[in-house]
C-alpha cells in the first residue's frame, strides 16, 4: 500500500477547518433542524456563519433571509 494514495475521510472532512465549540442544546438542536431540512452540517453551519459576518460588514441596517433551499 502507498500511503501517499490513502484516503482518509476523516482527514478529508477536517482539512483546513478549526473546531468551534458550543453548547450542547444548541448543537442538538442545530443537527435536529438539519436533519428536518435534509442539509449537510457543515454547509449550514459555514453558511449561517459567512452569512452573519458579511451581513455585519456590509450592511448598516439588514433584512436577512435565509435561504436554506439554496445550499
Amino acid at each position: 500500500m502507498n500511503l501517499c494514495e490513502f484516503e482518509d475521510p476523516i482527514f478529508i472532512e477536517r482539512n483546513g477547518r478549526k473546531p468551534v465549540y458550543i453548547n450542547k442544546h444548541l448543537a442538538k438542536k442545530f443537527a435536529d433542524f438539519c436533519e428536518n431540512q435534509k442539509k449537510d452540517q457543515h454547509k449550514v453551519a459555514e453558511y449561517l456563519i459567512s452569512l452573519g459576518i458579511n451581513t455585519i460588514e456590509h450592511y448598516e441596517d439588514p433584512k436577512v433571509l435565509l435561504d436554506i433551499e439554496a445550499l
